[in-house]
């Protein structure tokens, strides 16, 4: 199983994202936080599985909430994980 490196900005994305489902409703947050545990569980174990993008990146979508995990395989394939809102990222060929 490959390491996952997750980004300090994707920590910080994360810690706002678990807020803001929380003010919408108890428990959501921990939803969020249960679907994004699983993509990294699913990433360190099979990240060619992820769908390949240009320059080297690849995305994972998490299945309930409107975010993806961009991987890069650089560094001795450690994955480093931006994290965005999917609809943030038009480069990657996202549209809202």
């Amino acid at each position: 199983m490959r390491s996952v490196v997750v980004q300090p900005e994707a920590i910080q994305e994360t810690n706002d994202a678990f807020e803001w489902y929380e003010d919408q409703e108890a428990g959501l947050g921990f939803r969020f936080l249960h679907d994004l545990e699983i993509t990294y569980a699913a990433i360190a174990r099979t990240p060619k599985n992820f769908q390949p993008l240009r320059d080297g990146f690849r995305r994972a979508i998490l299945r309930r909430f409107p975010y993806a995990i961009f991987l890069s395989s650089m560094l001795n394939w450690s994955w480093f994980i931006p994290f965005f809102i999917v609809h943030e990222i038009p480069m990657f060929g996202i549209a809202e």
